[in-house]
């Protein structure tokens, strides 16, 4: 991510969730479409995930739920709420990320 759009989301973290509040049906049905496919023997990694508008409602659905953003100032946010044990939140860049990559490919087969 570019230093100019990461502060830029930087910036943005503190009014970020209030803001989403006005897209509260659009992440509803999101939710609602993704959680058929979701279970208890999942981990899952949500990339980009701002203030956690998917990450907590859809948390408890699985083993572990690792939600990650670029922006540490949206990551203190999402903190700030109270969520599921199952819901973890880490600073990481999608571009590089710390996992082993032999580990992505067993956990993509395992996905729908």
């Amino acid at each position: 991510m570019k230093e100019s759009e990461l502060a830029f989301w930087q910036k943005t973290a503190r009014h970020y969730t209030r803001s989403m509040d006005r897209s509260a049906p659009l992440y509803a049905a999101v939710c609602e479409r993704i959680r058929p496919h979701l279970s208890r023997d999942m981990n899952v990694l949500e990339l980009a995930c701002g203030t956690g508008q998917l990450s907590f409602p859809l948390s408890p659905y699985v083993r572990l739920w690792e939600a990650t953003d670029a922006a540490p100032a949206m990551i203190q946010e999402a903190k700030k709420r109270i969520g599921s044990s199952r819901l973890h939140f880490s600073v990481q860049d999608a571009a590089h990320l710390p996992y082993d990559p032999s580990i992505r490919r067993k956990r993509r087969r395992g996905l729908r």
